[in-house]
């Protein structure tokens, strides 16, 4: 039980003589905030899974051996959403096998059907964890919760509870503009989970749409009245174009190689350019054999007692191969710039959720891979798992305040000065952001950057740093109460930045596509195969990078274009476009523009005849030298 909440939640169960074994249905109400139940079919444990689960169908046809059902009344006085304007209700699930995994639907209603799902999680964290707005009056739900892998009979750990959220708070600091950018209809039109990055001796910015590259210029000089000028050239290599099951994109911002990746099972068609896409050398794809999902490149400088690997004359600096099996997740290094890679190493194994963040490399040289859900000493967590010799070994380091949550997977970057910001979605919807100046040992000014524009629903976290005291902090919002992976959700959703200027102590959140959504009603789902209708349209993840100049970028898939943007039915496109930062202060102090012009200094030309008391003056000098010189010869005698 003590893995499934922070640790107030933990104090706060030990000493509420309401908290109590609530059996297959409660009551939530002011009186018991919280309750606890045993998930189990037939008071035992689990033995095998869910087979509706494991096809993605997420369905409860059955009560007695693959399925748990909790009915949950909740009870509020009528004026709960004028006293509590962001209460919530959170549903918590944990179990104590790490390579057994449970999910968890909140359905309104008595019914368990796909189409009354308000809430869900199906990812592969424990704890799973999923909120829904806490609403006045009398309202009746039905907890589902399955086994999707079961390899130790077991039971779960139930708890609901009453939360809030966080309420908005005044910002402080100054707002960075943004301008859109969007292709041509020809041109990446296709483009879920886009990742890019900058050559920052070119400026060119790469972008992966799907299977294809894209070099994008970005061309200031041609105001419009809202997208920004741009050209989206096809540079795909040679096999990086065939297919994917994923794509991925990273550049190593010291060299200006740019590297691509479509996995292909347990490795990957991989290439990279050092000429802008001109021409492509390909790689023999991962260390063999890699995992066969969700793939992540991180490139950069090796750590200080590795640096003699610099010298190589193939590539100076170091390439990571990250990659996740059912539960263990792989990471490889590549010595010849991408070309070869050693035998990969397990990162974890049972301790965290499967899937992980983008992989990323400090100044320093260390390597960061971030994760959704770890469970380290009988805490759970999100987390970063680190590694300070060039990913030999790895450590996980939990964020302290960060619990496993119902989102996507986070974020984690690396300023100059080697201080780590650390993006995620929070159990409650919200966006937060924590940061570390000790390698993710220990954290502060954990943030709610959602909270000051009364964001309720956030997906996508996207980090980027710059000098240590900057960062940025890109997400899709809405600022719409209710379960945010259904179909019958209306809320609108937009791209969000928030930026800080001062490490962290004070973040200022700007809506980046203030004139047209990025999605309209109808949700943004995250589960996987599980999704049902056309709300999976961009899939799990967007990126975010900044240039030579210390401008922010940022990489996403609109899914509201045409019509939709005037209010019309949701397009549910996926067409690849960027956001990068037009005013304010940039990430590299030395590109911020002047506080105050330097006021000019205005002389008025003389000329003769217009001589002014300064040249009058000195037209008199040789006589008054020679009256002082009568004057001393006269004191003489």
């Amino acid at each position: 039980m003590s893995c499934f909440r922070a640790a107030a939640l933990a104090a706060f169960l030990a000493f509420n003589p309401l908290a109590a074994l609530a059996g297959g249905n409660g009551v939530l109400s002011l009186q018991l905030p919280t309750l606890i139940y045993t998930g189990a079919p037939f008071d035992a444990p689990f033995i095998v899974p869910n087979p509706t689960s494991q096809a993605g169908a997420n369905m409860c046809f059955d009560e007695v051996v693959t399925c748990d059902i909790y009915r949950l009344t909740v009870k509020l006085p009528d004026n709960y959403d004028k006293t509590n304007p962001y209460g919530l209700v959170a549903v918590s699930i944990s179990w104590t096998s790490r390579t057994n995994d449970f999910e968890l639907f909140v359905h309104e209603g008595s019914e368990t059907t796909l189409d009354s799902i308000i809430a869900g999680n199906s990812s592969s964290k424990n704890p799973e964890i999923v909120t829904f707005p806490a609403l006045p009056g009398t309202h009746e739900y039905t907890i589902a919760v399955f086994p999707n892998i079961i390899t130790v009979p077991t039971t779960f750990a139930g708890t609901v509870y009453l939360t809030n959220a966080q309420a908005p708070y005044p910002q402080k600091g100054p707002k960075p503009r943004f301008t859109e950018y969007r292709p041509p209809a020809d041109a990446a039109q296709d483009a879920p989970e886009p990742t890019l990055d900058v050559n920052p001796a070119t400026g060119n910015i790469f972008f992966v749409a799907n299977t294809t590259t894209y070099k994008v210029a970005l061309d200031d000089s041609k105001p419009s009245d809202r997208f920004g000028t741009s050209s989206w050239e096809n540079v795909t290599g040679t096999t990086t174009g065939l297919f994917t099951l994923d794509p991925i994109l990273t550049g190593d911002q010291q060299t200006g190689r740019i590297f691509v990746s479509h996995l292909a099972g347990a490795t990957s068609l991989l290439e990279f350019t050092d000429d802008d896409g001109a021409t492509w050398t390909p790689s023999e794809g991962s260390g063999i054999p890699g995992g066969v999902d969700h793939q992540a490149l991180g490139a950069g400088p090796y750590p200080e007692m590795f640096q003699f690997l610099s010298a190589n004359p193939l590539y100076p600096n170091a390439l990571y191969y990250c990659s996740q099996d059912l539960f263990t997740a792989l990471c490889a290094r590549s010595d010849t710039g991408g070309l070869t890679f050693a035998a990969p190493v397990p990162i974890y194994t049972t301790e965290c959720a499967g899937i992980h963040g983008h992989v990323k490399v400090a100044p320093d040289g260390t390597v960061y891979v971030p994760n959704s859900g770890c469970f380290v000493g009988g805490v759970s967590r999100q987390a970063v798992v680190v590694s300070e010799d060039a990913g030999l070994t790895w450590d996980i380091r939990l964020v302290t305040e960060a619990v496993p949550s119902q989102g996507t997977d986070p974020s984690v970057s690396i300023a100059r000065d080697g201080t780590v910001y650390f993006g995620y979605h929070a159990y409650d919807g919200h966006a937060r952001i924590a940061v570390s100046r000790d390698k993710g040992l220990t954290w502060d000014t954990d943030t709610d950057v959602a909270a000051p524009l009364d964001i309720q629903n956030v997906v996508f976290p996207a980090v980027i740093a710059g000098d240590g005291d900057r960062a940025a902090f890109a997400f899709h919002g809405s600022t719409t109460r209710g379960a945010a992976i259904s179909e019958s959700y209306t809320g609108i959703w937009h791209l969000y930045i928030a930026t800080t200027y001062d490490g962290g102590q004070n973040w200022v959140t700007v809506n980046a596509t203030p004139d047209g959504p990025v999605q309209r009603e109808g949700g943004i789902c995250l589960s996987g195969i599980g999704c049902s209708g056309n709300n999976r349209n961009l899939l799990d993840f967007m990126d975010a990078t900044v240039d030579g100049e210390g401008r922010v970028l940022v990489g996403y898939a609109d899914g509201c274009v045409g019509e939709c943007e005037k209010a019309g039915p949701n397009s549910f496109t996926r067409v690849g476009s960027v956001v990068r930062q037009s005013d304010g202060p940039r990430l590299y102090a030395e590109f911020d523009k002047p506080k105050t012009a330097p006021v000019p200094v205005t002389r008025t030309p003389t000329t003769p005849g217009k001589q002014g008391k300064g040249l009058f003056l000195g037209a008199l000098a040789p006589l008054m030298l020679m009256i002082f010189a009568l004057v001393a010869l006269r004191r003489k005698h």
